[in-house]
């Protein structure tokens, strides 16, 4: 918000000499601004004020120059359709996962990954699923993976043996170090 008194009333009120004719003003800078900052286009250094505006000056409110300033659900991405196919919130030319999820198989396992360490051996098994999506997007299916927490085995071990205590012998056969993962 820009508040500027007039130069008359000003120096009436303050009983100043009428050689002085100054604006005062207030910036709406709350915050500090920077390149990427979403300010309102009164987002000034104007009449030498003090502003958190430091050397962007004025505030762009459309960085993207898609001609919106307020809910721009892609603020950073020119998109002036503003198409959301998923109707997450986030425009389909920013959103990087396009799509609602639903899992579609089974989750099965597809590594398990051993590690060597000085004094220790670990194991982890790594999971998967595939997802189908849902919404209007009509992206294609995806296999997306998880890892459990890992298991650690101290002392004179190796990692085939760490592996059949955690995760037995027949899933260490399949998968230890032997990726299948999609």
């Amino acid at each position: 918000m820009k508040v500027t008194l007039s130069s008359l009333l000003l120096i009436g009120l303050l009983g100043l000499p009428s050689v002085l004719s100054a604006q005062f003003c207030v910036t709406d800078c709350a915050n500090v601004c920077n390149s990427s900052s979403d300010c309102g286009s009164e987002c000034t250094m104007s009449c030498d004020t003090s502003s958190t505006c430091g050397a962007y000056g004025v505030c762009n409110p459309d960085p993207d120059g898609d001609g919106l300033t307020w809910n721009d659900n892609c603020p950073y991405t020119y998109n002036p359709d503003q198409a959301d196919c998923d109707g997450d919130g986030i425009g389909n030319a920013c959103d990087s996962d396009n799509g609602t999820w639903s899992r579609i198989s089974a989750t099965s396992m597809c590594v398990i990954i051993g590690r060597t360490h000085f004094g220790y051996v670990d194991v982890q098994a790594h999971f998967e699923a595939e997802y189908q999506d849902v919404s209007a997007c009509g992206s294609p299916n995806q296999w997306r993976g998880f890892a459990t927490p890992g298991n650690t085995c101290y002392g004179f071990t190796t990692v085939s043996t760490c592996c059949d205590n955690n995760y037995g012998h027949t899933a260490c056969m399949y998968y230890l170090n032997q990726n299948a993962c999609h």
